[in-house]
């Protein structure tokens, strides 16, 4: 088991549509499966273009579709203090090019979680287009994977009482 809790951010644009989407999601599934002692996400965004706000309406009404709370999601400005989050997974190359240099080394395009999927696939970005559950389609599998990923390579237990009990994730 981790000692101490494992970080994951995510990194778009604006910090509005994709990333918050996917911490939100992450932190469902982290808490349903009892993982939440143990693995926490975040979010944040390349530009500082929203910061402080809430997401777009659009991810919010998609998250509340599938029942996630987008609670306490707040933009934000990616800095080189977010290099000690153990993975940083970004939404599209550009992200990559733009992380600081401290952050750039250890992330990942979140697609390449999703099997079946070219390693250099992107999610496009939703702002201005409604597009917001087709990201979202995008984003679970890859999400799902990585947790399970996660899962076995920190050997991480469910704590919940359901059929995951005691057993790897």
């Amino acid at each position: 088991m981790a000692k101490s809790p494992i970080r994951v951010l995510f990194v778009c644009t604006g910090n509005i549509c994709r990333s918050p989407m996917a911490e939100a999601y992450l932190r469902h599934r982290v808490a349903s499966k009892g993982l939440s002692p143990y693995v926490v996400a975040d979010s944040a965004g390349i530009s500082r273009w929203h910061q402080g706000e809430e997401p777009d309406p659009g991810t919010l009404t998609v998250l509340a579709t599938h029942d996630i709370s987008g609670e306490g999601l707040r933009a934000r400005q990616i800095t080189t203090r977010d290099s000690e989050a153990d993975y940083i997974v970004v939404m599209d190359r550009s992200h990559q090019r733009s992380l600081p240099p401290a952050c750039r080394s250890k992330s990942q395009l979140l697609l390449a979680w999703t099997p079946g999927r070219a390693p250099n696939d992107e999610v496009f970005d939703p702002y201005g287009t409604n597009r917001f559950e087709e990201v979202y389609d995008l984003i679970t599998p890859a999400v799902d994977r990585l947790l399970e990923a996660i899962a076995e390579e920190h050997q991480l237990r469910s704590d919940t009482q359901g059929p995951d009990h005691g057993k790897m994730v």
